[in-house]
């Protein structure tokens, strides 16, 4: 009995430490997790620099800038002196037709006549404005006569450059708006009616956005002050100057319904509905 008494004791030391020893055990387990847990996440490596690249291979170009648009020539400064389209008009005892005949031939509007009738003494020009198929202005009283022009006629309408490269009747010189311009330039003591035949507002409005599209690029829109505008409606003289302030109107009257009408019934008048003009 005393033998177990003895070995009892000397067991229970041994339980004792052992679980004392397991506590501490378990504490520093707990304290190493713990650490671990708050230990801060490495910083992420940044990453290598790129090597430069190899000048033996070749990089791609950057695109290429679009073109500029071309500059529009400055506005030229008007001559002093240089009369107006009313101031020529005062003193014109004679207008010609379709730029003026040539050879016994009218309404050809051509460089020619316009040469020989300016040789004669005439100022004041009546012109005749188509459109092209360009939606350019030349100068040609209508597109029916085919042998006018070779290959050009109501049902085959030409561009501005083919309308300039076909001489009139094999012989006389076509115009555009531009060459008029130009002409108008050289001259400087002529003055120019349009007709350009047209009454519908969205077609008149291309015509004449051309013709003024025509004199920004030449830098002659000062010479709008030696031409009469030539109007068949109130209407249209409204649309036309709110396209540009034209400064002279000529308001033909055998258009307006109006007035033939209330003078058609005149004794010894007999109106005119256009035909040949």
């Amino acid at each position: 009995m005393a033998q177990y008494k003895k070995y009892g004791k000397s067991t229970n030391l041994v339980y004792a430490l052992s679980t004392l020893l397991a506590i501490s055990l378990l504490c520093v387990f707990g304290l190493l997790a713990f650490l671990l847990q708050a230990r801060p996440a490495p910083a992420e490596e940044a990453p290598p620099p790129q090597e430069e690249a190899d000048a033996s291979v070749p990089v791609s170009a950057p695109a290429p800038a679009p073109p500029a648009e071309p500059e529009q020539p400055a506005e030229k400064e008007k001559p002093a002196g240089e009369r107006t389209a009313w101031e020529i008009l005062a003193d014109a005892r004679l207008i010609t037709h379709g730029m003026g005949e040539v050879d016994g031939i009218t309404t050809l509007n051509c460089l020619e006549g316009f040469q020989a009738q300016y040789g004669q003494g005439v100022r004041v020009f009546e012109v005749d404005l188509r459109l092209t198929r360009d939606a350019k202005n030349v100068l040609r009283h209508d597109w029916w006569n085919a042998s006018w022009q070779n290959g050009i006629d109501w049902a085959r309408i030409p561009t501005r450059d083919k309308f300039l490269s076909e001489k009139i009747l094999d012989k006389y010189t076509p115009l555009s708006f531009r060459d008029l311009l130009q002409l108008m330039e050289v001259y400087p003591d002529i003055c120019v009616i349009t007709d350009t035949k047209f009454t519908e507002s969205d077609v008149f409005t291309i015509q004449f956005d051309s013709m003024l599209a025509d004199a920004r690029e030449l830098g002659l829109t000062y010479l709008f002050d030696r031409i009469a505008i030539q109007v068949y409606s109130g209407n249209m003289r409204t649309g036309l100057h709110n396209i540009y302030p034209f400064s002279h109107y000529i308001y033909t009257l055998y258009q307006d319904e109006d007035f033939t009408g209330a003078i058609g019934d005149c004794d010894g008048f007999i109106p005119y509905h256009g035909g040949d003009s």
